[in-house]
């Protein structure tokens, strides 16, 4: 089972696993969700052992949140019952609306990476 999932598979979503895997954390303990069936292709390819999946399928200790802000609502919708704990690096978008979107109490952390 995966740990951690790295929610959207862009420039951000990409740095965030390559530098987990950098400072010891092993594929295996990471999935990646991306809907783009050609940038899931690339991240497989650039991360060998790091599941890569177009929806998360079971449950994770936590989730990055690195979509576009307009997109952090829905897929937290659609993902939160499978999560345990968010850290949002979607510029913008406040804690109380990832919580609501949830549906339930949890840890929610904002982070903007330089």
């Amino acid at each position: 089972m995966a740990q951690l999932a790295v929610i959207g598979g862009g420039n951000m979503g990409a740095a965030l696993i390559g530098g987990l895997i950098r400072n010891g954390w092993a594929p295996g303990e990471l999935v990646v969700v991306e809907p783009v069936p050609a940038r899931r292709e690339v991240l497989a390819a650039e991360f060998p052992g790091v599941e890569v999946t177009a929806q998360l399928a079971s449950s994770v200790n936590g989730a990055v949140l690195a979509t576009k802000p307009a997109q952090v609502p829905d897929v937290v919708r659609q993902i939160g019952p499978l999560v345990e704990r968010f850290l949002s690096i979607a510029a913008g978008v406040a804690t109380v609306t990832i919580e609501g979107a949830c549906g339930r109490p949890l840890p929610v952390i904002r982070a903007m990476p330089n």
